[in-house]
């Protein structure tokens, strides 16, 4: 995946982290019966942070 911004590939498969949240709390994304898990990339050169699920 490229940044949009600076066209740098992105770093893939980070994991969103809640701190302060109780034990073992993740964030996922859910329409009707159907969860996914939500994964991040980040952009080495700008920081650009984007979302999505596999």
């Amino acid at each position: 995946m490229k940044c949009n911004n600076c066209n740098e590939e992105m770093k893939m498969n980070y994991e969103l982290k809640i701190h302060g949240a109780s034990l073992l709390a993740y964030i996922s994304l859910k329409k009707e019966k159907e969860e996914k898990q939500i994964k991040a990339a980040i952009c080495p050169k700008c920081g650009k942070i984007e979302f999505y699920t596999e």
